[in-house]
């Protein structure tokens, strides 16, 4: 599931959208489920993703349920974080939250 939305002035863009994820993880797998590992590692692909848009990284943060990046690439100013959480039923979601601006607005 997922929804955008934007906005354009002037002088300035918006763009908002959340992705959501959800999946259910075999019983014989539960235990075993490296979510740290996973979302390190989704932070990881999330970074070369924005190094190869030649985005320029202000802050990030990383704990064992999310990430989030601060980025400039040329006028656009963005911030994209990912969460994820165990359900029961052995589900997990993810949820992806990018917004970026564009114009003069600071």
């Amino acid at each position: 599931m997922g929804g955008g939305t934007g906005s354009v002035g002037r002088k300035e863009s918006h763009f908002h959208k959340v992705e959501t994820f959800s999946c259910q993880i075999n019983d014989d797998s539960a235990e075993q489920f490296d979510e740290g590992g996973f979302i390190a590692a989704l932070k990881q692909s999330v970074e070369a993703d924005l190094n190869h848009s030649k985005a320029k990284i202000g802050s990030d943060k990383l704990d064992a349920r999310s990430f989030y990046f601060e980025y400039t690439v040329e006028d656009v100013r963005g911030r994209v974080e990912i969460s994820g959480r165990k359900d029961m039923g052995n589900y997990y979601s993810l949820k992806a939250d990018v917004d970026e601006k564009t114009g003069e607005a600071k």
